[in-house]
């Protein structure tokens, strides 16, 4: 999801100051925030760091449509290069949880790699590292993706509310980066780079990061309810026909406070019950 839009931002080779521990929560759940007809405002601050060949962590907010509440200041991450957005930009949006990629996959951008979706009609252009084939359905594709944004060299470890680090992290938050954008290249839209294609992977970095996703975005360590895939630029209805669409994201995605209401009555009765047995006995 690199950055195209020169006419209102100019990308150059200094870094680009942005704040520090700016605070992003993840996106609760249900049907408030995720579904469609969700209203998504890209803000105007890049987190953790542009460096990252100008993609990386992006803050924005989500709307529940036509009048709902506002869920403010949660992190948007680059799967997409081949679209485009504007800072403050605000559309209409499609958030499906990655768990549910194939039962949406009309609702998803590039969620059907073989046939038409929406105003969309193309294949994947990168079917292998260059050694393994990689998994044709859009539902691995984005948790190999999601996989990757856990991969980043983070200002806290493992912590992705903590900003990424860099320039500490020297080119590897890049090649990550560019393994994303490798994994999710379409067919469909303007491609600025292909970055398994010849010459485009000198360093053979790309390709040993989509590897790394391949083997283990299905071992366990990428929670599919706990993401969702932002596709933006969408009819009130969901359908992608006929809209203009803008770059594609990840977000974290946590349960509503009521499930944690839930779970601390139940743990409180399971308490209850145990002591009452204790007692008894």
């Amino acid at each position: 999801m690199r950055l195209r839009f020169a006419s209102l931002f100019v990308v150059t080779g200094a870094l680009v100051s942005v704040p520090v521990g700016f605070a992003t929560s993840p996106l609760p759940g249900g049907s408030t925030y995720v579904g469609i007809d969700k209203q998504v405002t890209m803000g105007t601050t890049w987190l953790g760091s542009p460096t990252i060949d100008n993609g990386g962590e992006f803050t924005g907010s989500v709307k529940d449509m036509p009048s709902g509440p506002t869920f403010s200041s949660t992190a948007f991450w680059c799967v997409d290069d081949q679209l485009s957005f504007s800072w403050g930009q605000q559309a209409l949006a499609n958030i499906i949880l990655l768990q549910n990629i194939t039962a949406d996959a009309s609702n998803v951008r590039y969620g059907d790699v073989n046939g038409t979706v929406g105003n969309l009609d193309g294949t994947w252009t990168n079917n292998s590292d260059g050694t393994h084939s990689l998994p044709p359905d859009a539902q691995s594709r984005y948790e190999m993706a999601a996989w990757l944004v856990m991969q980043y060299t983070y200002q806290t470890p493992h912590n992705l509310d903590s900003g990424i680090a860099a320039p500490t992290a020297g080119n590897e938050n890049n090649y990550i980066q560019e393994a994303i954008w490798a994994i999710t290249n379409n067919s469909t839209g303007s491609a600025p780079e292909n970055f398994l294609a010849s010459g485009n992977d000198p360093t053979g970095k790309v390709a040993y990061w989509v590897e790394q996703a391949r083997l283990n975005y299905n071992n366990g360590s990428v929670n599919t309810s706990d993401w969702a895939v932002v596709t933006w630029g969408a009819g009130s209805d969901g359908s992608l026909s006929g809209h203009t669409g803008y770059q594609t994201f990840l977000v974290q995605i946590t349960p509503e406070p009521g499930f944690y209401g839930a779970l601390a009555l139940g743990l409180s009765g399971l308490l209850f019950f145990t002591r009452r047995k204790q007692q008894a006995s």
